[in-house]
């Protein structure tokens, strides 16, 4: 993390933050982490990424245009997503068909928490839902929102 190398941050919390969260891993727990992007050049620099931080062995990668995108057969899950943005991409209809395709798939299953960062301030309307929070957040100087949708937890 960059703060690593911030002056204000001792290195001696660092290392005190790394050993409290090692403690609190649960390595029984079976977890399965799929990364999808339209885009093999990200899914690529995704997998390098992995690989770099020893992590790459719980990852499935794979090339999905996120319209396509299906459920995992899991009781329960976390969706994270960072869709385009239509300053970006330049097309509002495309960017309804993505916000419409995942409340499609995960908008009504209470068994997956969603939390999706977007520009659109029609999210919510397009998802087919009401997030249970939202926070407004900055991308560089774009402003964008944090929408989150929780799920119930496994018992």
């Amino acid at each position: 993390f960059a703060s690593m190398e911030w002056p204000l941050v001792k290195e001696e919390y660092w290392k005190n933050e790394k050993i409290e969260a090692r403690k609190n891993i649960d390595f029984d727990s079976e977890i399965k982490i799929y990364a999808s992007d339209v885009s093999e050049k990200a899914i690529r620099i995704a997998q390098e990424n992995a690989i770099e931080a020893g992590v790459d062995d719980c990852i499935e990668f794979f090339v999905k245009d996120v319209t396509h995108i299906e459920k995992p057969m899991c009781s329960f899950g976390v969706l994270i997503t960072n869709p385009p943005y239509a300053e970006r991409i330049g097309n509002e209809e495309l960017l309804t068909k993505i916000h419409k395709s995942l409340g499609s798939v995960f908008g009504r299953d209470k068994t997956w928490s969603v939390y999706v960062i977007t520009s659109s301030v029609n999210f919510e309307k397009e998802f087919g839902r009401k997030a249970d929070r939202k926070r407004k957040l900055f991308n560089g100087d774009m402003r964008v929102d944090y929408y989150q949708y929780f799920g119930n937890r496994p018992e």
